[in-house]
């Protein structure tokens, strides 16, 4: 799986009680929420990328295999580097609604574009570019929303992005049998992190101002 995470989990064990604290804040528990979606859009789609792309542009396996790495590695990379920037330069607020936008917009393209190679692997990139530029944006939100107990809301974000891979690939799953192919895997996953974007205005709508306001206050 293409999305990168840099968590950190602290060095002590805490005590169940104070697990369970964070979720006392709305805040976390609306980012969490986020996390969620985003994740069961995302896997939904990555887990059936690769024979997305040999039964639309009839990649071999061989490209398929050097499409992934490169999806994996550089395009991941670049996109979680944008979203460490984006955080401390925009604010975590307006990268975060940011990028889910790119992420949604770039599924609902992906099945139209599949009438060239060039065209569909674009996409791609892009799309998990901006999958990957929410990351460390969420995680910079939840150490401001929760600077006491930031390796607990870190934690809790890495058991959800377990929890969305695995409820993500069932959802393709489900999609694949149900259609019998591949190429609109991305346009559930798109009603997904749409979800997701929804949850985020919710979330933040108290911030009318997000979009304005200094890095320091989103």
């Amino acid at each position: 799986m293409s999305v990168c995470f840099h968590l950190y989990l602290g060095d002590r064990l805490s005590p169940l009680k104070e697990q369970f604290s964070i979720l006392k804040n709305r805040k976390i528990v609306g980012g969490l929420l986020i996390f969620l979606f985003l994740i069961t859009g995302y896997g939904s789609a990555y887990t059936y990328l690769a024979p997305f792309l040999q039964e639309t542009v009839h990649l071999d396996t061989s490209a398929i295999s050097m499409a992934m790495l490169i999806f994996g590695g550089a395009f991941a990379l670049i996109g979680t580097k944008v979203g460490g920037i984006g955080a401390d330069q925009w604010g975590t607020v307006k990268t975060i609604i940011s990028s889910i936008v790119f992420h949604v917009i770039a599924l609902i393209l992906l099945p139209l574009f599949t009438g060239t190679i060039y065209g569909t692997l674009i996409v791609a990139a892009i799309w998990i570019g901006a999958a990957n530029i929410t990351i460390p944006a969420l995680q910079t939100y939840f150490i401001q929303q929760a600077p006491r107990s930031s390796d607990l809301a870190l934690s809790a974000s890495s058991s959800i992005a377990q929890l969305g891979l695995a409820i993500g690939a069932g959802l393709g799953g489900i999609t694949v049998n149900s259609i019998g192919a591949t190429v609109y895997n991305p346009w559930i996953s798109s009603i997904v992190v749409l979800l997701g974007l929804c949850v985020a205005w919710v979330t933040f709508i108290k911030q009318k101002h997000f979009i304005w306001q200094s890095p320091q206050n989103r």
